[in-house]
C-alpha cells in the first residue's frame, strides 16, 4: 500500500536531513513507541517518543501505529505464564520518494528492549585531545530491575577503543539510568550494546572526522552515536518486518 504523503512532506524532510541528501536518495528516519502488550502478545497501547525530525510529518508516525498495531510479540512471563508487558519499540525506516506527491515506508529494523533515560555524556579525556585520539568505543551495559547501571565493559564483539576513551566512556555511563522492560508491573534487569563516538572535528588543523556506526552480529542495521541495541530482550516480536515497505 502506498503512503500518500504531499510533496511538501519530502521537502521538510530533506531540509532536515544531511547536506549530503539528494532529493531522491532514501530518507532515514528513527521513531520509538513505549509499547504495551497483552497476555497474548497484541499491541494494547502505543506512546510515541518525542522525535523532533521525525513529528514533523505526523502523517508518518500514524501509518506506522496502524501498521504495527497488526503485529504479533511474544510478552514476558511471571511464574512461567504470560503477562502483560511494556518495552520500549524503536524502527528506523526509509522513506523512499516515488513521485512528486508520493512516498512509501520502508521498515529497515524492529527492535524492542529497555532504553537509557538519563544520560551524561562522556568527558573528553586531555590525554585524548593530546594524541588527537578521536573513535568509537562500544559499550555492554547491565542495568538491574531499576534501571541502575551494575557493569559497564568494553563490548567483546566490538573493535578495540583507544585506552582513554573507553575510560571516559565508562565512567559516564555508570551515571545514567535506564528505563527497564516491565513484565507483570515489575522491571526486568537487562543488558544493552552501545557506541559512543569521538570527534575533534572543531580541533585546529587537519584532523580527520571518524565514521560512527557500528552493526552488532546477526543485525542488519548499524547503531550510531548514543544508540542502543536490547540484548535478548523481555518482549520479542514475532511478525516478519524487516524490509517491508508500506
Amino acid at each position: 500500500m502506498r503512503c500518500c504523503i504531499l510533496g511538501a512532506v519530502m521537502l521538510v524532510l530533506a531540509c532536515s536531513a544531511s547536506a549530503d541528501t539528494k532529493p531522491s536518495d532514501p530518507i532515514k528516519l528513527s521513531l520509538s513507541w513505549d509499547m504495551t502488550t497483552d497476555v497474548e502478545g497484541r499491541v494494547t497501547r502505543l506512546d510515541a517518543a518525542k522525535n523532533d525530525r521525525a513529528d514533523k510529518v505526523p502523517q508518518i508516525r500514524a501509518r506506522l501505529e496502524q501498521v504495527v498495531r497488526e503485529w504479533k510479540f511474544i510478552p514476558g512471563t511471571v511464574n512461567g505464564e504470560p503477562a502483560p508487558s511494556v518495552t520500549r519499540l524503536n524502527l528506523a525506516i526509509s522513506v523512499l520518494p516515488l513521485d512528486a506527491d508520493t512516498v512509501r515506508l520502508r521498515i529497515d529494523s524492529a527492535r524492542t528492549g529497555g532504553y537509557a533515560a538519563k544520560m551524561k555524556l562522556p568527558h573528553y579525556p586531555s590525554s585524548a585531545i593530546k594524541e588527537h585520539a578521536t573513535g568509537m568505543v562500544v559499550l555492554r551495559v547491565d542495568y538491574d530491575a531499576n534501571g541502575k547501571v551494575t557493569t559497564v565493559v568494553p563490548d567483546p564483539d566490538a573493535p578495540k577503543a583507544d585506552r582513554f576513551l573507553a575510560e571516559a566512556s565508562i565512567a559516564a555511563v555508570k551515571q545514567w539510568t535506564f528505563v527497564p522492560e516491565l513484565v507483570g508491573g515489575h522491571g526486568v534487569p537487562g543488558s544493552m550494546h552501545m557506541p559512543l563516538c569521538f570527534s575533534l572535528s572543531s580541533y585546529p588543523g587537519p584532523v580527520k572526522v571518524p565514521a560512527c556506526g557500528w552493526t552488532p552480529p546477526g543485525e542488519s542495521v548499524p547503531l550510531g552515536d548514543g544508540e542502543s541495541l536490547a540484548i535478548n530482550p523481555v518482549v520479542k516480536l514475532t511478525t516478519e518486518v524487516e524490509g517491508r515497505t508500506l
